[in-house]
């Protein structure tokens, strides 16, 4: 993970910015995948 915003919208949305040898692409998380994975968005080894 490059890049995430924090803290997140007002309506809870994030936005993170993944990178790989490939190149970049940018995530948008809704509340509810924010609750399940936050320990994973927080650090933790996303994929």
């Amino acid at each position: 993970m490059v890049v995430h915003q924090a803290p997140p919208t007002a309506k809870g949305r994030q936005f993170l910015t993944l990178e790989d040898e490939w190149g970049r692409i940018n995530v948008i998380v809704r509340p509810d995948v924010a609750e399940r994975y936050g320990r994973e968005l927080r650090g933790g080894p996303i994929l």
